[in-house]
């Protein structure tokens, strides 16, 4: 149930047809998707249907969301992700800062030069 409310909600926020996400899931895929198995995907009445792994990666990155990639997760793998993205975060923050002092440090070198 969660995935399929995942895969709802990512095709809902795009605002796509089921139409277009099945054309562009084909040609991502090389697999012949249809409107009808999207329906399927995201349906809570369609138990016996279910999103095939090998579609997963292709859903995320086309609809710009990697909630079900997420969920796909255990607790374990939830964690080191977001440290690893947190890492990330950190280390661009540094970088700013220390492109943002490098350009101080010119400012100064500068004045310093016209007195």
């Amino acid at each position: 149930m969660l995935l399929r409310q995942l895969l709802r909600e990512a095709i809902r926020r795009t605002g796509l047809s089921y139409q277009i996400v099945a054309g562009e899931l084909t040609k991502r895929t090389a697999k012949g998707i249809s409107t009808a198995m999207i329906g399927n995907w995201v349906s809570d009445q369609k138990e016996a249907w279910h999103i095939p792994a090998y579609i997963v990666p292709a859903i995320c990155e086309f609809l710009g969301s990697d909630a079900i990639q997420r969920a796909l997760l255990n607790p374990d793998q939830r964690d080191a992700l977001e440290l690893g993205q947190s890492l990330r975060r950190i280390s661009a923050l540094f970088e700013k800062k220390a492109t943002q002092a490098k350009e101080l440090a010119r400012l100064a070198r500068t004045r310093k030069g016209k007195r």
